[in-house]
């Protein structure tokens, strides 16, 4: 008996990129759309300060360690709140874009180069979110509150070892544990909680 055979190797993930790729799906994404322009002396609607890779507890960096950081986030929160006082924005959003704190588990040496443990970590970093919504909040008629989970704030079990689902976050748990706060202050009822779905 002969026969012939062909090998045939199948990557569907290569295949879902090329696939999102196509310009055929990109034009008709754009066909139709328009620009919008702000018409002069229209002040913009909403004032944003983004806030990413905090990573609280980290120490023995070129710029310091906790302390340093603290003294960072509060001087940029100042100036975020004088921007909002200077523009009259009706709206502000406050983003926590992930590495909160800087965890134990991403790399041993974590151990070694951190100053603070994880429980202290989450507590520094929820204090500072808690300081910077009630400076923020009296000067708004609305303030969101957004934030991602990320690597440094996956809860684990281990190094590279996941604790649960991508939503098993410390990050996404301080907001939650802020939001519940905030639920029993009736002076903050203009503050809003967005997280991924």
């Amino acid at each position: 008996v002969t026969g012939s055979w062909q090998k045939v190797t199948w990557y569907p993930n290569k295949k879902a990129l090329e696939d999102t790729l196509k310009f055929d799906d990109l034009k008709e994404a754009l066909d139709g759309w328009s620009t919008w322009e702000v018409p002069a002396g229209v002040k913009p609607q909403a004032a944003i300060l983004n806030m990413a890779d905090l990573q609280i507890g980290k120490a023995e960096q070129r710029g310091g360690g906790t302390p340093e950081t603290i003294a960072s986030v509060k001087a940029s929160v100042e100036k975020f709140v004088q921007h909002i006082r200077e523009t009259g924005v009706g709206a502000a959003v406050l983003v926590d874009n992930g590495d909160p704190i800087e965890n134990v588990f991403n790399v041993p040496s974590q151990l070694v180069t951190n100053d603070l443990s994880v429980p202290d970590q989450i507590r520094v970093f929820r204090r500072l979110m808690l300081d910077a919504i009630k400076r923020v909040a009296p000067i708004v008629k609305t303030l969101y509150y957004v934030s991602i989970p990320s690597n440094h704030g996956a809860a684990r079990t281990g190094y590279k070892s996941p604790g649960g689902t991508v939503d098993a976050d410390f990050g996404l748990e301080i907001s939650y544990q802020i939001e519940d706060a905030i639920a029993e202050n009736p002076h903050l009822r203009n503050v809003k909680f967005v997280r991924p779905e």
